[in-house]
């Protein structure tokens, strides 16, 4: 039975859809079907990594499932589930900012040459994330890319309350 139909018609939790794919949750594990190019990119860049990444996620596995009508590659990819940023009280100062400027945070993140607004440079944990997304960024060589989608719905916190951009 093919992969998707499996995941499907399983006990997976249906926990989200995009335009480009579905999110499936079991076991702790996420496991996105997916046709977005830039998704497929990042995740094979980082399921490659040899290297430890705190600001973007664990992947478990990736495997092409098949291709969509329009003849383009679909990818299953099994991440870690993290927290969503907005469901830790801890982060809520964050979560205002980050509403207020996800767009500036995004296109800084992609290259580094737009300034950052004073608030978001003055929150010492917003901004050390930043860095850190922009620097694993960077260690991936994801430079090619002009758009990282960074916005609340696609960023948790891991056990070390470190954010992470599990949706790119």
């Amino acid at each position: 039975m093919k992969l998707i139909k499996v995941i499907k018609e399983s006990h997976y939790e249906k926990i989200g859809k995009g335009n480009w794919g579905s999110v499936y949750e079991k076991d702790g594990k996420i496991y996105k079907l997916t046709e977005d190019d830039t998704e497929i990119l990042v995740s094979n860049r980082i399921f490659k990594y040899k290297g430890n990444l705190k600001h973007f996620p664990k992947i478990y596995n990736m495997k092409k499932t098949g291709k969509n009508v329009f003849d383009e590659d679909r990818y299953i990819i099994v991440k870690h589930k993290y927290t969503l940023i907005t469901d830790v009280p801890e982060f809520m100062d964050v979560v205002d900012i980050v509403k207020k400027h996800s767009s500036n945070i995004m296109a800084h993140i992609v290259n580094q040459k737009n300034v950052l607004p004073e608030e978001v440079k003055n929150n010492d944990v917003l901004y050390d994330n930043i860095l850190g997304i922009i620097q694993e960024f960077n260690i991936l060589r994801l430079g090619g890319l002009v758009l990282l989608d960074f916005h609340l719905s696609n960023l948790g916190i891991d056990e070390e309350n470190n954010m992470v951009l599990f949706d790119y």
